[in-house]
């Protein structure tokens, strides 16, 4: 064989580009943990020892801590479970050269964030319930007037129903621990449509991947009304602000208006892609948010639905979840539009619909703020019912809980902020 060196393997070329690769990863966390305190009041990262499904926010009660319920996936050996999680954090107003704080939680594992502490030597966060599953939590919905009630869309197609003041149970279904009751159509399917009626403290609206809409009185633990909705998967639901209809988002690239009172299609309309999320503005009736597999928010207005009112590009990736910001008013009287969404592609952005300047770094006018702390696919995310912007988002790498900086939301006056306010001594 001839002498000289021969040629770069394949292989060779390949862990330099994993190695190259690597390092500009760890460089870009780098950057972002260095700047991440001018961006954010408030954040915390919370390692799971399993992969979180989804989120939602408990209704606020005076005198307790905020709380969240999470469910965390199955992981081999380990159970699927519903975390309730307390806040128990006061605003951190002490000024450091290094703002990054950690802390060791039983039962989630390593916590670290700047802008809060823990009330007596506590970490910010502590597990208040957990309950264990038999199928993973596809979606949580939380109780809007029973605030310690949460009914969970598990992926096996059965809901149920925990009530994390009384964690002992009752009527759940076998391997459900704490479950109050289990609601199921003839034949369970997967799906992810879940959300409580504003009107009526007992209805529980639910659809699946048979694209069956479903109505049920939670109290009587029966079916109220079920109709075929959709040809396909019914991917996402949403009620109006009074209860009184029902719009339905399906595979089938249909949007569906039902009157509940009649119990029937009050009207509809075929979209060019596929929607996987919708949210119905509370203070402005005609207006609905919907948000698509092809990465793009779309806006109705409910009077005239053969276009979009408004279009919103900027996310890389699918939109796996939208939800309206609670309402404000500005001092002219006007509501500011704001809203928020989720991506596959890592990214939540808060939008604001009245903005119409250029956006300085070359995104639309309306995106004012992007979450990027995710490096895997953002699963869900919820926004604290009273508190100002203040997000908890969950990935396929972790939790996160986060509230963008009070002056990049161009407040006049920078008051301490209810969500990190003290909630108990």
């Amino acid at each position: 064989m001839a002498g000289g060196s021969s040629a770069p393997r394949e292989d060779d070329n390949l862990a330099v580009e994993v190695r190259r690769s690597a390092f500009e990863d760890l460089e870009e966390k780098l950057v972002w943990r260095k700047n991440a305190p001018l961006l954010y009041d408030l954040f915390a990262l919370c390692d799971l020892e399993q992969t979180a499904q989804s989120v939602s926010w408990l209704p606020d009660v005076e005198d307790e801590p905020t709380k969240l319920a999470v469910g965390l996936r199955q992981k081999g050996c380990q159970r699927s479970k519903l975390l309730v999680l307390e806040l128990t954090c006061l605003v951190d107003n002490e000024s450091s050269e290094e703002p990054w704080k950690t802390w060791s939680i039983e039962d989630l594992g390593a916590v670290s964030g700047f802008g809060l502490k823990g009330m007596k030597d506590q970490a910010p966060l502590r597990t208040a319930v957990e309950f264990k599953m038999p199928s993973d939590a596809n979606r949580i919905a939380a109780c809007p007037t029973q605030a310690s009630l949460l009914a969970v869309k598990g992926c096996c197609g059965n809901v149920f129903l925990y009530d994390c003041k009384s964690p002992e149970g009752s009527g759940g279904s076998e391997g459900s621990a704490g479950c109050k009751a289990t609601l199921s159509e003839e034949k369970p399917v997967e799906g992810y449509a879940l959300e409580w009626s504003p009107s009526d403290v007992h209805f529980l609206s639910t659809g699946g991947h048979d694209g069956l809409l479903s109505i049920w009185d939670v109290q009587a633990k029966s079916k109220l009304w079920s109709t075929k909705a959709h040809e396909g998967p019914l991917n996402d639901l949403c009620h109006s602000a009074n209860g009184q209809q029902l719009v339905t988002l399906g595979e089938d690239h249909a949007t569906v208006i039902w009157d509940i009172r009649s119990k029937s299609k009050a009207s509809g309309f075929q979209v060019a892609t596929e929607q996987l999320s919708v949210d119905w503005n509370l203070s402005e009736s005609h207006l609905l948010l919907t948000g698509g597999k092809d990465g793009v928010l779309q806006i109705w207005d409910m009077r005239k639905v053969h276009t979009p009112f408004k279009s919103l590009k900027g996310h890389r990736g699918e939109v796996v979840q939208v939800k309206w910001c609670p309402s404000e008013v500005t001092d002219s009287g006007v509501p500011n539009h704001f809203l928020a969404s989720a991506c596959a592609g890592g990214q939540t952005i808060l939008w604001n619909m009245s903005a119409d300047e250029p956006n300085e770094d070359g995104e639309a006018p309306e995106v004012l703020f992007i979450h990027s702390g995710h490096h895997g696919a953002v699963n869900d995310f919820g926004l604290a019912p009273l508190d100002d912007f203040l997000f908890c988002s969950v990935a396929e790498d972790n939790l996160q809980l986060w509230q963008p900086a009070a002056v990049i939301m161009e407040e006049d006056e920078c008051c301490e902020s209810a969500a990190k306010r003290q909630r108990n001594d």
